[in-house]
């Protein structure tokens, strides 16, 4: 593994270099791991920090409590799928469907360990049917609804449309 990067600004605390440099070494550490690093988040109000992997978090804990200045805010999850292999799915949508017609969104989640796939209305079904074909276990689609928008000028007898998702939101 490289050594943490030294980018971090001048005339910051002691405290704050040391978790600058953690940052720098969380970053490197997942970087060295792309076949097992599975996502990297932040919980607790942005105090403490979640690594996930598909193989071993003991180790990982281990690992990380000798290269840190303070690993107690870090913790490490199993989960099933690497981020790489989430971006593949995601990468690889657009030609399973021969076309991103009826896409809404597609990207990977994570936290979940999945690629959410948002179809718009119509599509839902079709799109469901093939992606989960290929990916039956890190791909979930759903669906969107379209939701009346009234204009704000003009002629009010015209009603447009803009898509939201299932709780509402555009």
């Amino acid at each position: 593994m490289g050594e943490a990067r030294s980018d971090r600004p001048a005339g910051i605390s002691a405290e704050a270099q040391r978790w600058w440099d953690d940052q720098s070494a969380l970053e490197l550490y997942c970087a060295d791991r792309p076949d097992t690093f599975a996502g990297r988040w932040r919980e607790g109000g942005d105090t403490s920090e979640v690594l996930a992997f598909t193989n071993d978090p003991g180790q990982h804990i281990s690992n990380l409590a000798a290269l840190l200045n303070d690993a107690s805010n870090v913790s490490v999850v199993q989960l099933p799928s690497s981020y790489r292999s989430l971006l593949e799915a995601r990468d690889a949508i657009p030609g399973i469907l021969g076309t991103t017609e009826g896409l809404a969104s597609w990207g990977p989640d994570v936290k979940a360990n999945c690629v959410i796939v948002t179809a718009l209305p119509g599509h839902v079904e079709e799109i469901r049917t093939k992606l989960t074909g290929s990916y039956p276990d890190i791909v979930v689609v759903e669906g969107q609804r379209p939701m009346p928008t009234y204009p704000v000028s003009g002629d009010s007898s015209r009603q447009s449309y803009s898509v939201t998702n299932e709780s509402g939101m555009p």
